[in-house]
């Protein structure tokens, strides 16, 4: 029977009146190791490239030089916009000489204009104050005699009695004089330019010739011993030298291969001279003065020439090549 049945039974329940103790035991969790994530690239898929390594070039140009940065100014290039704005500002800092060049030659050369500018201003005040006050005077100055006057007169008082269609055909000619005079000074003027514009073009040939590495190394020897630019002088003139005589305009490749071949030998004699060894034998060039005789010299019992150059410096080089070879 169960407890619901029986009402006599009492179930006495116990509350007790302190909270119960639980015993809480907590693990120490275990570190888990997260793996890296990694990108995982499918087939057909292409990561993005990296940016390639920024290389500085420290070079820049004024006008026919090629010129390079300064060491103090290297170390702060750090990107091309960096390198950019120190190019041009070294173009403009060296471009300053050739500007300062040109403006004192302009100067001078204005200088030495400005007197026959004035003689020449002058000189048409002049005939205009003779042309309206003094026409003798104006004829004089002009040249023009009195009976060329008069006759120029008696043409015009004869024009005037012939009929309209007779003096309209003289004007004609008059007219067809004038024009021819116009278009003769118009080509002698296109004629200047066309010259202006071949001698731009010679000019920036030449220059192109002249860098190449072969002709530049040449050049460059021939200029320490005879002087700055005289390899460019000496091929200018001969092309102006062949022009005159030859009434042949030499292309400048030309001009300079004749020039480099003349004087190819002796440069190269000189040089390895200045190596200390033996001189390779060169033909002599035209005109120039026989070698030295070789003396024998008893006292050391070797056949040399007492009057064998020395070299010890480029000033050395320059005076030999003057002197036996000429300038």
């Amino acid at each position: 029977m169960s407890d619901q049945e029986n009402p006599d039974v009492v179930v006495s329940e116990t509350i007790p009146t302190e909270p119960l103790e639980v015993e809480t035991i907590v693990e120490e969790a275990e570190p888990v190791e997260i793996p890296e994530a990694t990108e995982t690239v499918e087939e057909g898929e292409t990561t993005e490239a990296a940016e390639p390594e920024y290389t500085p070039d420290y070079s820049y140009k004024v006008y026919d030089d090629v010129k390079e940065f300064p060491e103090l100014f290297r170390p702060v290039v750090k990107d091309k916009e960096t390198e950019d704005m120190i190019r041009s500002y070294m173009c403009k800092a060296d471009g300053l000489d050739g500007m300062k060049l040109k403006h004192e030659r302009v100067v001078k050369e204005r200088d030495e204009m400005k007197p026959q500018y004035e003689e020449l201003t002058q000189g048409l005040r002049d005939l205009r104050h003779h042309a309206e006050n003094d026409l003798d005077k104006f004829l004089e100055l002009y040249g023009i005699s009195e009976d060329k006057l008069i006759n120029h007169v008696s043409q015009k008082l004869k024009m005037q009695e012939l009929p309209q269609e007779d003096r309209q055909v003289y004007e004609d000619g008059l007219q067809a004089k004038r024009q021819s005079y116009d278009y003769q000074r118009q080509l002698e003027g296109l004629k200047t330019q066309n010259e202006e514009s071949l001698r731009t073009q010679h000019d920036m040939m030449l220059n192109q010739t002249l860098s190449q590495p072969e002709t530049a190394d040449f050049a460059r020897k021939y200029n320490e011993i005879y002087g700055e630019g005289a390899f460019r002088n000496d091929v200018i003139q001969h092309g102006a030298t062949t022009y005159a005589t030859q009434k042949k305009d030499l292309a400048p490749q030309e001009a300079v291969n004749y020039v480099l071949n003349r004087h190819k030998p002796v440069i190269d004699r000189l040089y390895t001279q200045t190596q200390g060894t033996t001189p390779v034998a060169a033909p002599v060039a035209e005109g120039a003065p026989a070698p030295a005789p070789t003396i024998p010299n008893v006292g050391t019992g070797r056949s040399v020439s007492p009057t064998k150059p020395t070299f010890k410096s480029i000033e050395d080089l320059r005076k030999f090549a003057k002197d036996k070879y000429g300038s």
